[in-house]
């Protein structure tokens, strides 16, 4: 598990001040960025080398409460789940001052080949992969889901 802070800048919300949906995932994906520098991988050679690469294949994302201009977030990012071919990251956003959680989600990226198929995840990969996988899992949420109504 995985957890940077990033502050909402004005271009980043829309004419109201809240924050526009597209940039929950700008957060999410600079998260899974620099969670894969924690893990000793180069975000440039894990999304794309000589062998293929791991391009994202799915995204999801749910939006709980609005978060707006100057906020300041907490994006947390972990191995949710493992197939033969590809991993799952979930992430949550929060606001900082809080905890209240404001998105959740995930982002699904595939090992593929050269040929742009999907192909089984190299094993050092998996095994890292697994084991920040049944990390996550076995760490406690340190704070309850905080459900506060926010600011309409």
């Amino acid at each position: 598990m995985h957890r940077i802070e990033v502050r909402v800048r004005f271009g980043e919300t829309d004419p109201y001040g809240v924050v526009y949906f597209a940039s929950h995932l700008e957060y999410a994906k600079t998260a899974l960025d620099e969670y894969l520098r924690t893990l000793g991988l180069s975000p440039a050679q894990f999304y794309r080398d000589a062998s293929g690469g791991w391009p994202i294949g799915e995204v999801t994302i749910r939006y709980e409460k609005p978060a707006r201009y100057d906020d300041l977030l907490g994006v947390r990012i972990w191995v949710n789940e493992l197939s033969r071919s590809a991993v799952r990251f979930g992430f949550e956003i929060e606001r900082a001052a809080d905890g209240v959680r404001l998105a959740r989600g995930a982002i699904t990226n595939v090992a593929i080949g050269p040929d742009w198929r999907p192909r089984p995840i190299p094993p050092d990969l998996a095994a890292l992969f697994e084991r920040e996988r049944a990390r996550a899992a076995s760490t406690p949420d340190d704070q309850p889901e905080k459900t506060e109504e926010t600011r309409p």
